[in-house]
């Protein structure tokens, strides 16, 4: 046999092994793509969360009250008698803010807190820190979000954790709340120019 001719049986050769390979390949293919899927979507609840918190974050900045009231709970909306009255609420409330000169000059989210689970209910808690001054002083709260979510992390509404304690928390929130995760700390420091 030429070495042409030798050559040509060694590429038939390999290209059958390859075929007879291919279903192995493409067994682990489809096992990798759901492995992947998988992690993916137990990561997406909390990604989800924090798309959430960071749009709040920076609606708090921006003094945007129209994108408050839009991801805050609804229960704590509704209590406010709706959505058009929370909204007035906190549009008043920004305009005396900015009436005496108060900026927010920023709003910084630390590292969220493992996913907690009551009955159906994910919560995960988003640390955060706001920096705002006026010509008289300077204010910086350091509180945390609370990201409720009743449909298994798809959709997730935030309740401003200034003043929340673990009491109100279980009183009104979360029922089962047991402290786990912590809740992140809470303070307001005024300095006074």
């Amino acid at each position: 046999m030429s070495t042409t001719a030798s050559n040509r049986v060694c590429r038939i050769g390999n290209r059958a092994s390859n075929y007879a390979r291919m279903p192995t390949l493409i067994r682990a293919s489809v096992v990798l793509i759901a492995s992947a899927m998988h992690v993916a979507a137990a990561v997406e609840p909390q990604e989800r969360a924090l798309a959430g918190a960071l749009r709040l974050a920076k609606a708090t900045q921006e003094l945007d009250a129209a994108k408050i009231v839009n991801l805050m709970l609804p229960d704590v909306v509704s209590a406010a008698g709706g959505a058009s009255k929370m909204r007035s609420i906190l549009a008043h409330k920004f305009a005396q803010a900015k009436s005496v000169g108060m900026v927010v000059d920023s709003v910084t989210l630390g590292l969220q807190t493992a996913m907690g689970k009551d009955g159906g209910t994910c919560y995960i808690f988003f640390p955060y820190i706001t920096e705002a001054h006026s010509n008289a002083m300077k204010v910086t709260d350091e509180a945390f979000y609370l990201a409720i979510s009743d449909d298994s992390g798809k959709t997730w509404y935030y309740v401003d954790g200034l003043e929340l304690n673990e009491e109100i928390i279980k009183t009104v929130f979360l029922r089962g709340y047991q402290g786990v995760p912590p809740l992140p700390k809470r303070e307001r420091r005024v300095e006074q120019k």
